[in-house]
């Protein structure tokens, strides 16, 4: 198999990132043909707290963001109360800032990433490039952004 990768026209990254993933499912087929392994899994799925893992990965960061964003609400509160707590000016605003910002800063990462032109709609605001031919400048433009100022202030 390894000798049949260059004749296939797919990038490089493509047939490391198959490789690796061929080689941990390997792993994982090895270490579940194990005895040990194998009911130290079934033990592992077996026990109460893994019903609900979802919950137990997930509540904390949702927990911080509804903190930071909605009003209170209890823990058993209907629809319409969690809803109504949910709701809040704080998470508007959040989302109105996601709105606008998301369409400026995707094109931008896209430059920053790749070197194509950042476009929004059919106005080109940064002009494409080679990946590596002006680091520099995009490193200033990733600063500038981040920084909330004007990447280039001699432009008219």
């Amino acid at each position: 198999m390894l000798a049949a990768l260059p004749f296939f026209k797919a990038p490089g990254l493509v047939w490391f990132c198959l490789l690796v993933f061929l080689f941990l499912w390997l792993m994982a087929l090895i270490a579940l043909a194990d005895t040990g392994w194998r009911t130290r899994t079934r033990q592992i799925l077996a026990a109460p707290a893994f019903k609900q893992v979802y919950r137990w990965v997930t509540q904390p960061p949702f927990a911080r963001l509804w903190h930071s964003l909605c009003a209170p609400a209890p823990a058993r509160s209907s629809a319409p109360a969690t809803l109504r707590a949910a709701l809040t000016a704080r998470l508007f605003d959040r989302a109105l800032l996601i709105a606008v910002a998301y369409p400026i800063c995707l094109p931008i990462l896209i430059w920053l990433a790749s070197g194509q032109a950042a476009k929004l709609g059919n106005a080109t605001f940064l002009t494409g490039t080679e990946l590596w031919d002006i680091w520099p400048e995009r490193a200033a433009v990733l600063g500038a952004v981040a920084l909330g100022q004007d990447p280039d202030p001699l432009r008219p």
